[in-house]
């Protein structure tokens, strides 16, 4: 391989490295989303989140303590910012050279 060939990919894997730091720094620089303590009282309910088979109409009531839940997903999202950074970072490691 030649020196070139070799100083380039040096020089692409180091760049792909400042990038990296910089594009995912803010993922792991987020500020705090809950900024004061939960008030049980004030709780609502978000339309549209409980699995179509969690009907009353099928619900045996309650369970013993000791019974499992099985799987349970939980599915969150990433805000605008988080996600930027992610795709950016995705898109930069899948650059040929970047391994």
């Amino acid at each position: 391989m030649s020196n070139f060939v070799h100083s380039l990919r040096r020089s692409v894997s180091l760049l792909f490295g400042i990038l990296s730091f910089f594009m995912v720094a803010p993922l792991h620089a987020q500020r705090a989303l809950i900024t004061q303590p939960v008030d049980e009282t004030a709780r609502v309910v978000l339309r549209g989140n409980i699995h179509p088979l969690a009907r009353t109409e099928i619900d045996r009531g309650k369970v013993s303590d000791s019974d499992s839940t099985g799987t349970l997903i939980l599915v969150l999202g990433r805000s605008t910012v988080q996600q930027a950074a992610l795709d950016s970072y995705v898109k930069l490691s899948s650059m040929p050279g970047a391994h």
